[in-house]
């Protein structure tokens, strides 16, 4: 519709133009002009070779451009939104497994106090010289796995000292080490807790006797997480490089449709504009010529105001069909004119009404009817569908050969068949024979071998107006069994 405005507003502004520019005492056309209306120069083409060159390089280059940027930001959304993912799931596999190695190092110090507490010790003694189990708090590499440190400590005068408990012990303190511990923690009320400067966690219990036992345990048992890291990090790696690898090949499959998308718009478009140029320039010569003769009746200017109201007619019948083939795929759902239509009556009234039309065309026209067959839909689009599918038969079958309309049931189908023989369609051609604006001959030309207008979307609306009933039209062609248009409907009960 755009098209249409935008080419009527340039046909009123040429005229407009031609009018104030070329004196009316101009000569009357010459016999070139008269014979043939697109011959005369006095509407040159809008927009060169040269230019539309330049215009498709710039849309295509921009259409790649678009595509580029939209598929690196699906890529970059798809990449950041899984990092999210893993960096959130690793920090709280981290943090699990740090509570739980916490969890269970003071599990295992309590253990430990409540069998010293309950066993009682026996040996207070130091350890003897070359046996002393190894020493914790300087945060250097212990060689246990989980080395633990028991001492029982006493308040005398103000002085507090510690005994290890060396029968039960895996580990020492240093003296002075311990030293400190003590004085900050024997009279906290706190039970446990984590001595940040010294890489100790201890757990203590109050004795009757107003003694503490306390249980320490270095820090490299529960933060020794290298190890998990590591192989986090290399995992975390491994799997962001196959997601990007995943995203880019998956936004890639995902924006196919969007180009195709893309490049149907382009070509509808460029086939539109072809196809409302021819008329819009026999029109503007039409006009041109019989403004150059102004004295002129309407009856002697008769044949330019016809092929004018002709074209003019040809342009609305395309804007019609292009307006059928901008309804969305449901419009028949939602339409309140959907009714039962006797799809048996209809192919019978257009089996009749084409039989003139393929015997002037040297064509029999035979039908192969199944009675009350029902579909739901709208009678016009239907009855459309039908005519499109003969008449298509009708224009391409050769002389002297027969033209068979089907109707039969198939389970809950409606199946509607048309046969014609004549040139096969080409393989190449099959898949885009419902194309807008598609012909297999490859041919601008608009006219068929009998003269009429044909815009190549009539096989497009049956398409629509067969997948607005939600079936589904296909075609086999081949110089053995000729050509089939097929469509299927689903039926319902009259």
């Amino acid at each position: 519709l755009a098209l249409c405005h935008s080419a009527t507003g340039d046909n009123a502004t040429v005229r407009r133009r031609n009018r104030s520019d070329t004196p009316r005492s101009l000569p009357p056309a010459d016999a070139t002009d008269a014979a043939d209306p697109l011959a005369s120069n006095a509407f040159p083409t809008p927009t060169t070779a040269a230019n539309r060159k330049e215009h498709e390089t710039m849309t295509t280059h921009t259409e790649k451009d678009l595509l580029s940027k939209l598929h690196l930001k699906f890529t970059a959304i798809i990449c950041g939104v899984a990092a999210l993912i893993l960096a959130v799931s690793f920090a709280y596999i981290a943090w699990s497994n740090q509570s739980q190695r916490i969890a269970s190092m003071y599990v295992e110090l309590n253990a430990a106090l409540e069998t010293v507490i309950t066993k009682g010790p026996r040996d207070l003694d130091p350890p003897a010289d070359g046996a002393k189990p190894p020493r914790i708090g300087d945060k250097k590499e212990v060689a246990w796995a989980f080395p633990i440190a028991l001492y029982i400590a006493r308040e005398s005068d103000g002085d507090i000292s510690a005994i290890n408990i060396n029968r039960f012990s895996t580990a020492i303190v240093d003296d002075d080490t311990l030293q400190s511990i003590l004085e900050s923690t024997f009279f906290s009320s706190d039970d446990q807790g984590f001595l940040a400067d010294e890489g100790l966690y201890y757990k203590k219990i109050v004795r009757e006797d107003g003694s503490v036992c306390y249980a320490f345990a270095d820090c490299i048992i529960v933060e020794d997480t290298a190890n998990l890291n590591r192989s986090l990090i290399v995992v975390g790696i491994a799997i962001e490089l196959l997601v990007l690898a995943l995203a880019w090949a998956f936004s890639r499959w995902a924006l196919r449709p969007v180009q195709r998308a893309w490049d149907s718009q382009q070509q509808f478009i460029a086939d539109a504009s072809h196809e409302m140029k021819t008329p819009l320039t026999v029109i503007m010569a039409n006009a041109s010529i019989a403004l150059k003769k102004p004295q002129a009746t309407i009856a002697e200017q008769s044949q330019w105001i016809e092929g004018i109201q002709d074209e003019a007619q040809n342009m609305e019948h395309l804007v019609l069909d292009m307006l059928a083939l901008a309804q969305p795929e449901n419009a028949v759902t939602k339409n309140a004119a959907t009714e039962h239509v006797n799809m048996s009556e209809m192919a019978e009234r257009a089996s009749l009404q084409f039989e003139a039309v393929a015997f002037e065309r040297g064509v029999m026209l035979k039908d192969d009817i199944d009675s009350n067959v029902i579909v739901a839909g709208e009678p016009a689009k239907l009855q459309r569908l039908i005519g499109t599918l003969v008449d298509n038969a009708c224009k391409y079958a050769e002389r002297d050969t027969s033209i068979t309309v089907s109707l039969k049931t198939a389970g809950r189908c409606c199946v509607l068949s048309v046969h014609n023989w004549g040139c096969p369609i080409d393989p190449q051609d099959i898949p885009h024979v419902f194309d807008r604006f598609y012909r297999s001959d490859k041919s601008r030309d608009r006219s068929n071998n009998d003269g009429e207008h044909s815009f190549g979307l009539g096989l497009a609306i049956a398409q629509k107006i067969v997948q607005q009933h939600g079936g589904e039209l296909s075609v086999t062609s081949s110089a053995e069994d000729g050509t089939t248009f097929t469509a299927r409907l689903p039926r319902t009960e009259g």
